[in-house]
């Protein structure tokens, strides 16, 4: 995919702006007091973030998913189905408990 100079040149000052933000951030969170604040840091830190996440899934590859298809149509040929009505009341009971 083409990209333009103008694109490079945003992405290379976003990083620069990052390292920054970074810095400043680390400076008001040395200077809080709020304990709040400081554990809503630290859970926010401790979400996976999507490119940890993208690495733990791996790809199926098209035996099993040939396979995973071939039982699903099993499934639905043996009326082991439920509506959209039927898992939305499903739902509403799991909620409820």
């Amino acid at each position: 995919m083409w990209k333009s100079k103008r694109h490079y040149a945003l992405n290379s000052k976003i990083m620069f702006d990052v390292e920054s933000e970074k810095l400043a951030i680390i400076e008001k969170v040395i200077k809080a007091d709020d304990e709040y604040l400081l554990r809503e840091i630290k859970s926010l830190l401790s979400t996976p973030s999507l490119k940890e996440y993208e690495v733990s899934v791996s790809a199926m590859d098209t035996g099993t998913f040939y396979k995973d298809i071939q039982a699903s149509e099993q499934s639905i040929a043996e009326g082991r189905i439920k509506s959209h009505a039927e898992v939305r009341q499903m739902i509403d009971l799991w909620k409820k408990q």
